[in-house]
């Protein structure tokens, strides 16, 4: 999606990227489809892990993206309505991170992605959680919404996807999304907030990866297509 200062969240940020990347890697088929490749943040990592498919609505992302990965994946311009056609399939997974939030027809986007999985295939899902946290950040960011945990599994059932729950994820993100986007209304992420974050992320990661977590900035979930 479009991302007009180079860091939407903190995805950019090798730390966050891997972290992600790593909670997915067990389950990434041979063919991926990334919906939404944006500059390329994981299209970088996944084309380690199969063979890529990608797209997204931003000509400008995608351009940087394919500067980033060259040939080794292949990436359209479009929304899914305008490159399912094109995207050929059936795919062993998809990958959809900070990205549903930005589509209006978020159940839609979801039916599209399911077509184009195999039986059995799996979508991972990372979207943004809490509403009450919706604040100047997601108004930069472009974000139709935020989830909450029951609604976005119900969600998931409504397009035709099974899942084994919807668990919070980087619960560590939620103070400094709330000082920025809702107490200084901040219209981007100040790179001092980045930088701490870098610093004091890897044992809340030890933690959450093992227990965890109670509440967390987003959701993020397997979904399977029966």
């Amino acid at each position: 999606m479009s991302d007009p200062f180079g860091l939407h969240t903190l995805e950019n940020e090798d730390a966050l990227g891997d972290w992600v990347f790593d909670r997915m890697r067990d389950r990434l088929g041979p063919r991926i489809l990334e919906v939404g490749c944006g500059i390329g943040t994981y299209t970088r990592r996944l084309i380690d892990a199969g063979d890529v498919v990608g797209f997204d609505p931003d000509p400008a992302s995608v351009e940087h993206a394919r500067a980033l990965v060259g040939d080794k994946a292949e990436l359209h311009v479009g929304a899914i309505e305008d490159v399912e056609p094109r995207l050929g399939g059936p795919f062993d997974s998809a990958v959809c991170i900070n990205v549903l939030e930005h589509i209006p027809d978020h159940v839609g986007a979801l039916e599209a992605i399911g077509r184009l999985l195999r039986p059995g295939g799996v979508l991972h899902l990372l979207v943004p959680a809490h509403p009450w946290l919706y604040g100047s950040l997601d108004v930069t960011f472009e974000h139709c919404r935020r989830y909450r945990r029951r609604d976005l599994g119900e969600l998931l059932e409504r397009a035709g996807f099974r899942h084994d729950g919807v668990p919070y994820f980087n619960m560590l993100g939620i103070p400094g999304w709330f000082v920025a986007a809702k107490v200084l209304k901040q219209p981007d992420l100040r790179r001092g907030l980045v930088k701490a974050y870098k610093a004091i992320a890897p044992p809340f990661r030890f933690i959450e990866d093992r227990l965890g977590a109670p509440i967390g900035l987003s959701l993020f979930t397997a979904a399977e297509r029966p």
